[in-house]
């Protein structure tokens, strides 16, 4: 009998515990809209914008190669020895508050901001190296550093910076043809 009532008594705590959580679970995921406190604004710079970055002051970067192919090239470096990219900077009230010119290999194609640098990955244009490569850009200087020739990698998908570390998400080169299967 007492096995019983045991038995009994953990069902019910079992019921109302499950019962209190899905109430919290409830608060936590309002259905309210969702509220800006801060005035919204549209960068006008943003509109043809390769690629796009905010630091932790907030400042706007956007990145917009500007270099044209001839009719009927293609991309690749015997093409262009490099790509043209203006630069543009928008402070907090979407004011462009500076322009910069600068030559980077042959296409932006992931940007991110960090304590004064700027690092993106774009294709490194000579032939003997072609690749994407990281750049740093320095935001007071407007200096730019090659840091890193992904050598085994054909293209960069994604990329984030955590601390000194960078972290990356691409395409290998070199990858033998396999057939692959979902895992259940």
């Amino acid at each position: 009998m007492k096995r019983i009532f045991m038995y009994i008594l953990f069902g019910v705590f079992l019921v109302f515990g499950g019962c209190q959580a899905e109430e919290e679970l409830e608060k936590k995921t309002s259905t309210e809209p969702f509220e800006v406190s801060a005035e919204a604004f549209l960068y006008e710079g943003t509109k043809e914008a390769d690629v796009i970055a905010v630091d932790e002051e907030g400042y706007l970067y956007t990145a917009t190669c500007i270099t044209e192919l001839e009719e009927g090239a293609t991309v690749d470096a015997s093409t262009y020895s490099s790509f043209i990219h203006q630069f543009q900077v928008y402070d907090l009230n979407g004011t462009c508050v500076k322009e910069v010119e600068l030559t980077i290999g042959t296409g932006i194609n992931l940007l991110t901001a960090k304590e004064g640098t700027l690092y993106c990955v774009a294709m490194k244009s000579e032939l003997a190296t072609w690749g994407p490569t990281l750049y740093t850009i320095d935001t007071k200087t407007w200096e730019v550093t090659e840091v890193y020739l992904f050598e085994k990698y054909s293209t960069m998908i994604n990329f984030a910076m955590i601390d000194d570390y960078v972290y990356v998400i691409g395409y290998l080169k070199d990858v033998p043809e396999k057939d692959y299967t979902l895992h259940p």
